[in-house]
């Protein structure tokens, strides 16, 4: 399943703003005891989610990935989105530069000869296809 990043940017701006913090608390019950991802806002701290009194290994590294998330995601989202603008962007450049003849698609059927120079950025980036099993290209 593909999924949508557009969509992924508005449910991350849906949620409470970041950073996030977790904490383990093991004072009276007064204070809290528990593994706990908060936020500090105006307003005071924010209790974002809890698991509970007697946290796992496992819950402390879920708690720790949640938490990081909140600010890493929306990174890693908006720089994959540009990066698919920047390589949709080249694609469509080299198909534009390759009318005539079918290089963008199948090397071998490349005549440079109708299209000049754009041959030779096709020709890098097939080159760096082979070297580093880049995938996709040229695909719909």
């Amino acid at each position: 399943m593909t999924r949508d990043l557009l969509e992924d940017l508005e449910i991350i701006r849906a949620a409470t703003p970041g950073p996030w913090g977790h904490w383990e608390f093991n004072g009276n019950d007064m204070d809290g005891n528990g593994l706990w991802i908060t936020t500090n806002v105006d307003a005071g701290w924010i209790v974002i989610c809890s698991f509970g009194v007697n946290p796992t290994e496992q819950d402390r590294a879920n708690a720790h990935f949640i938490a990081e998330a909140r600010l890493g995601w929306p990174e890693a989202v908006t720089r994959a989105l540009e990066a698919e603008a920047r390589v949709a962007e080249a694609v469509s450049f080299l198909e534009r530069e390759c009318r005539g003849c079918d290089g963008i698609r199948s090397p071998e059927n490349c005549v440079p000869e109708k299209h000049g120079d754009a041959c030779h950025v096709r020709n890098a980036w097939m080159a760096l296809r082979r070297e580093r099993s880049v995938s996709g290209f040229g695909t719909a």
